[in-house]
């Protein structure tokens, strides 16, 4: 930007206040919102008296007057409570506040008190060339209650929502500790650890809990259902590690010579050694196939000796 325009820029306001006066305009210092077709104005933009003078220059034959009393009975109310019931009284929404938030709600209103009745806003409209132009100012105690009355509502619902992530943190510890006492006691059932899949793991369930089939009761169950499965699976692994061995030393598979019979016997071995743990299907496999625990493999029959040696 050159020095040129930039004068002019700085220049540009007072050049125009000039011109106005000199040819008896009147200067409005607010743009008109293009879409509402309105003028904004209060007492920082322009005084009173300098209002009322543009309109009547402009000749406006009516002029809208807004007048605000305060009232204290009014202010600092917290919005109702929906009933619990339909048909039920409101509940006082000030039966929420801990005792710290009463406090600060009776100062607020104790302050707002001795201005119960007097005059906390003046609004002017009139209209001119189908423009609408407002002007309006607050009393400063007004705006005063205000903030306190926003910083209070802001905190409060701070506050509230705190509280409500406290609670859910609480409702979900307890939702935690059910589910995990279920679990416990389905992880305990010899029927339950004997379960091959998930549905015959959820029947189970469902007969040791019989009042946990409707919501939100099954939703606990349905998870204490997979914790419990999980912790069976690790216990069960835990068991195959210690008894791996002890099949291969057992003698348990001796004579049996056909694979169905050695699966049969180590799985009867393995389940009593578990107290009910039935071998997955996966390990007794991986077991069996040990060398130490395959089928021997059937000797080569030896060839029979010539009678005569082979002729060149």
């Amino acid at each position: 930007m050159s020095k040129q325009t930039a004068d002019a820029v700085q220049d540009a306001p007072e050049m125009v206040r000039l011109w106005a006066q000199e040819h008896s305009i009147c200067l409005v210092p607010v743009l008109p919102e293009a879409e509402d077709r309105v003028v904004l104005l209060d007492a920082d933009c322009m005084e009173l008296e300098e209002f009322l003078g543009i309109a009547f220059t402009l000749g406006v034959r009516v002029l809208y007057l807004d007048i605000e009393c305060f009232d204290a009975d009014e202010f600092a109310v917290l919005p109702a409570v929906a009933a619990a019931v339909p048909g039920e009284d409101l509940p006082d929404p000030d039966a929420d506040l801990d005792a710290a938030e009463r406090k600060q709600l009776a100062v607020l209103r104790a302050a707002a008190r001795p201005r119960h009745g007097q005059i906390a806003a003046v609004r002017l409209c009139f209209v001119a060339d189908s423009v609408a132009h407002f002007w309006g100012v607050t009393a400063p105690w007004a705006k005063q209650l205000d903030d306190q009355w926003d910083d209070f509502t802001a905190l409060l619902q701070m506050a509230r929502r705190d509280r409500q992530e406290q609670a859910h943190a609480a409702e979900q510890v307890d939702t935690l500790a059910e589910v995990e006492r279920m679990a416990a006691v389905l992880a305990a059932l010899p029927a339950f650890r004997a379960a091959r899949n998930q549905a015959a793991r959820k029947a189970v369930a469902v007969d040791t809990f019989p009042d946990s089939d409707v919501p939100p009761v099954s939703y606990l169950l349905s998870r204490a259902v997979g914790v419990a499965a999980g912790r069976v699976e690790a216990d069960a692994a835990i068991a195959w590690r210690e008894v791996a061995g002890k099949l291969a030393a057992s003698g348990v598979m001796e004579g049996a010579t056909t694979k169905p019979a050695r699966r049969i016997k180590a799985a009867g071995f393995l389940t009593s050694l578990t107290g009910g743990f039935p071998p997955p299907t996966r390990t007794l496999t991986l077991l069996l196939d040990h060398p130490a625990l395959t089928l021997p493999r059937p000797r080569a029959a030896a060839h029979p000796a010539a009678d005569t040696l082979p002729l060149a």
